[in-house]
């Protein structure tokens, strides 16, 4: 067996197999202005396959997490990863599960409650930028996701922590829950529960659009015949507060597609 051989053998070992698209607005994606992208999100349309390099990426900042919590633990900071009652990742639902967000933990900061705990690691270049900037302006996606999770969660702050990958430093900031950031924040969701879909973008060579996961779908047809025809996917349904499909087409509940299955009709963008 040759090297090159070696290395496509890993690289295959490391692809996803038989992974199930998630079909919910998570709070990982909220910060995402472009409705055309939370309202595939929210659908469950395909995304493009993760290159193996970038799985492995993913894959190194679980084992980060590990490495911060057992950091912050060691320091002697009450941490809980996980939800004593579901022994599973923190997790709160609106609409049904159209609506979820996934923390990394909670964490006693000496305020007479518990407080979110927000982990990501970046490289030299981004965790300075965090440095100088804060991370609201430093990251507008990550400032986003942790007020939805205080929002649904009902908690006053988070601990947003940092690891430098290039040189293990770490830095940390704690972020105050923001009521008209929640505000916002709900207005996109219920937008996009409505059906809202305007792209954020008229050009897909622009960079918002550039490395989009959702792009193939979004500014071309030739994948379509990719997308699952299922109730979700069709523009004729709305999602339900009751974590259902409804078709707007016949005005009944979604049990089963049929021969009107349309693709998600995208605004322009502005």
């Amino acid at each position: 067996m040759t090297e090159d051989e070696i290395l496509q053998r890993i690289d295959e070992g490391s692809r996803e197999k038989d992974r199930e698209q998630r079909a919910y607005l998570g709070a990982s994606m909220i910060g995402d202005d472009c409705e055309v992208r939370l309202q595939m999100g929210l659908r469950g349309y395909p995304k493009d396959e993760f290159d193996p390099r970038i799985l492995r990426i993913f894959a190194l900042g679980h084992i980060i997490e590990d490495i911060v919590v057992a950091d912050l633990k060691k320091a002697g900071f009450h941490v809980m990863e996980k939800d004593d009652f579901t022994n599973r990742q923190w997790e709160w639902k609106d609409a049904g599960g159209h609506i979820k967000a996934h923390a990394d933990g909670l964490i006693d900061l000496g305020l007479g409650r518990l407080s979110l705990l927000e982990i990501k690691s970046m490289n030299n270049k981004k965790h300075t930028e965090f440095i100088k900037k804060g991370i609201k302006s430093a990251n507008k996606r990550y400032f986003e996701q942790m007020q939805m999770m205080m929002g649904m969660g009902r908690l006053k702050e988070a601990l947003f922590i940092a690891y430098n990958k290039d040189t293990s430093a770490y830095h940390c900031e704690i972020v105050e829950y923001d009521e008209f950031v929640f505000s916002f924040i709900k207005n996109k969701i219920t937008r996009a529960m409505e059906g809202a879909k305007q792209r954020t973008s008229d050009d897909p060579t622009r960079f918002v659009c550039r490395f989009c996961d959702a792009k193939k779908y979004c500014w071309s047809d030739e994948h379509d015949e990719d997308i699952p025809q299922i109730c979700r996917t069709c523009d004729h349904s709305r999602p339900t507060m009751s974590g259902d499909w409804h078709c707007t087409l016949h005005n009944k509940s979604c049990n089963q597609p049929c021969d009107r299955w349309s693709k998600i009709k995208i605004e322009p963008g502005i």
